[in-house]
């Protein structure tokens, strides 16, 4: 098996298991939290990750960068990592110190809640997985974190009764991401070797790693943004509802990033040998196999999303399901404009174009958000999230279909909604049935799962099983 398949491997275990997770633990949390409380939650976290945001200031993405291309050289990546980490660190003790004045000031009757889940902040002093990123080794990530989450998932269910807990399930989730990435600090002494560096010598990184992060910003606009409107405009209730069909929604998404994760290193190793043809041909190989995964996922899990809410999440959570069913198709749009974004903008350091595409993605959102929120709710904020994300796939494309054959690359996604939606159709019958909830929903899975298989046998054995 090739290098490459072996990390993709390792890297969509890494990220079905940190999807995952959230969803098995949700039925759990959302029946003894409730909406209001997970709302609580989510409010604060989308608060907190622009103070996390900003202490990483696009470190993630220049490092794994500098990383990759510095990879066959320990004493050039060593240099560069203390270079971007200096940033991250100075960066981190300023978001740490201006967080805990805004709880303070802003957040007083959600301070306990607030200065819990600080403890994620300070774990970025310890963030370094962008070094492994760049140097393509995914699987030291899996054991860690599946440890880590298994028994974060035990403390939950002992220590998290009824929605008084919810201090304790903040705990339980800030020391979770805190313990994960000081254990990153063993690992990272066998690939990086001390080099001092001084001041002067980081400034060079401080306008690569401010553009990097702009579009990072930007992007953040409309997607914890949307559960600050919805705090703001509506009510924590709403801010429940929407967060857990979010959940949900990224379950296509992990085929998508997880390839990213890999391939982005990669193409930027290639960029920097100048092998345009095998980065072009990664790409095709990339919008095959993840538009075969994507299209079938997202309109299997909405002609399933009204029985899959309620028996995950509660009756209480009803009005999931069609916010669910909005933001799943946004996936789509998001997941195309991925592959192109990551294995194309990214390595070719056409950052400008990222950063304008999601700028204009904040700035829509916005507009989009202070129109619907008002009037559909929850359900607002996922009709702008959708708008938004057609409109970002289609700047960045256009502002490289000159160099890419953008036309081919929809074919081969339109062939595959094609039998999905033949699978969609043939599940939506079923429907028709008086089935108990359950059977209603094995039975949905089973047959979609068997007719898209099917439609794609070809796909499969010269591809998949090959």
């Amino acid at each position: 098996m090739s290098t490459t398949k072996k990390n993709y491997i390792y890297s969509l275990i890494y990220q079905i298991f940190i999807l995952m997770f959230p969803i098995l633990i949700t039925p759990y949390t959302s029946r003894v939290l409730g909406s209001t409380a997970l709302g609580i939650n989510s409010y604060i976290w989308a608060i907190l990750s622009y103070f996390i945001m900003f202490s990483k200031l696009g470190c993630s993405s220049l490092g794994s960068r500098l990383i990759a291309k510095n990879r066959d050289d320990i004493e050039k990546r060593s240099k560069a990592f203390f270079e971007i980490y200096y940033i991250q660190f100075t960066m981190t003790i300023l978001m740490s110190i201006l967080y805990l004045l805004f709880s303070i000031l802003f957040l007083k009757d959600k301070i306990v809640i607030a200065l819990i889940k600080s403890i994620s902040l300070f774990a970025v002093f310890f963030e370094v997985s962008w070094v492994f990123n760049g140097l393509e080794k995914f699987k030291t990530n899996i054991s860690k974190n599946v440890i880590i989450k298994i028994f974060t998932f035990i403390l939950i269910v002992i220590f998290v009764k009824n929605s008084d807990d919810l201090w304790k399930y903040a705990l339980i989730m800030s020391l979770s991401s805190f313990v994960a990435n000081i254990i990153w600090i063993k690992f990272l002494k066998n690939e990086i070797h001390y080099v001092k560096v001084k001041p002067k010598e980081v400034i060079k990184y401080l306008k690569p790693s401010f553009l990097l992060f702009i579009p990072i910003f930007a992007k953040s606009i409309y997607t914890s943004m949307d559960q600050l409107m919805l705090g703001s405009l509506t009510s924590m209730s709403e801010v429940g509802l929407y967060s857990q069909s979010a959940k949900f929604m990224k379950i296509p998404y992990i085929f998508t990033n997880a390839l990213s994760t890999i391939m982005s290193p990669k193409n930027s190793n290639l960029v920097a040998k100048n092998n345009e043809k095998q980065v072009k041909k990664n790409i095709e190989k990339s919008v095959n196999f993840i538009m075969f995964l994507v299209f079938p996922i997202v309109l299997g899990l909405i002609v399933v999303s009204d029985e899959m809410i309620p028996l995950f999440l509660g009756k209480e959570f009803l009005r999931s399901s069609n916010i669910l069913k909005i933001l799943l198709i946004a996936t789509i749009f998001v997941s195309f404009a991925n592959i192109f974004s990551t294995q194309y903008i990214t390595p070719k350091e056409k950052d400008k174009v990222y950063v304008i595409a999601m700028c204009i993605g904040a700035v829509v959102n916005t507009i989009l958000n202070f129109i619907f929120i008002p009037i559909f709710d929850a359900l607002g904020a996922a009709l702008g999230t959708l708008l938004t994300e057609f409109i970002v796939m289609l700047y960045q494309l256009s502002k490289i279909k000159k160099e890419i054959h953008i036309l081919k690359y929809v074919k081969i996604a339109l062939k595959y909604l094609f039998k999905s939606l033949i699978m969609f159709v043939c599940c939506s019958f079923i429907s028709l049935l008086n089935l108990n909830m359950v059977f209603m929903l094995v039975v949905k899975i089973f047959i979609g799962v068997l007719i898209y298989l099917m439609l794609n046998i070809n796909y499969i054995k010269n591809n998949i099983l090959k």
